[in-house]
């Protein structure tokens, strides 16, 4: 092959890296439309929640005045044990998701800086998914996420431990676990369980929605910078 068709063999790769990375580069890693179906999903059970114990307490109500001694409470224990279960898989939920956002985005950044520029990958570090793909990312992106930005995720991440390991029973914690547990607003303990209100809720998600935007803009930058490499003509 002549010294000319070597060059443009080569010119071409670098045509199509940059065309890659360009695409990767715009890749969505939250799916607006996802992001957004969720937002309506959680108003959706909210309103539900809410009418499924009004109409439970309107219920007793109507019993008590009409000289009923001891009214039936029992389907607002059933409402309760409901939003109970429903708002601990919505944070189940968002910690899932939370991992998929952080392995897309390293997926994206290995990608533009190449499989052997990153000698080891998430699953290759000790710790829990997330705390492995923290670490590449900081490492590889030369970046860091801030405390405040991630101190809401952990606190979800720790009460999602708390939902999938011990059913959200708080009795193998620490006082001053317990103590930081209810520290987020919407967080309580009631008969020895969590607690957990549409405030926390919505606050988890939208320190999601800032996580994504953060490692997206982040990653964004790496490959720009892998696109046009400083001191490229």
């Amino acid at each position: 092959m002549s010294d000319e068709g070597s060059n443009l063999s080569s010119e071409l790769k670098a045509l199509l890296r940059r065309e890659w990375l360009g695409q990767l580069r715009d890749d969505a890693v939250l799916d607006t439309f996802e992001l957004e179906l969720f937002r309506w999903y959680l108003l959706e059970t909210d309103t539900l929640l809410t009418h499924m114990e009004a109409e439970e307490i309107a219920y007793v109500r109507e019993q008590a005045s009409a000289g009923d001694a001891e009214p039936n409470d029992s389907g607002i224990v059933a409402a309760s044990y409901y939003a109970r279960r429903v708002r601990y898989s919505h944070v189940i939920y968002l910690a899932s998701l939370l991992e998929s956002v952080m392995k897309r985005e390293c997926q994206r950044l290995i990608g533009a800086l190449g499989e052997q520029n990153v000698p080891f990958s998430p699953s290759e570090l000790k710790g829990d998914p997330w705390s492995a793909k923290r670490k590449v990312l900081e490492r590889y992106g030369h970046f860091e996420i801030d405390h405040d930005l991630w101190k809401p995720l952990q606190h979800l991440l720790d009460v999602r431990n708390v939902l999938v390991h011990d059913n959200g029973a708080i009795d193998l914690l620490k006082p001053d676990q317990k103590a930081a547990m209810t520290k987020a607003r919407g967080i309580s303990i009631a008969s020895g369980e969590l607690e957990i209100d549409a405030a926390y809720v919505q606050e988890a998600f939208e320190s999601l929605q800032k996580i994504a935007r953060y490692l997206d803009k982040n990653v964004s930058d790496v490959i720009d910078r892998a696109i046009s490499p400083k001191g490229a003509r």
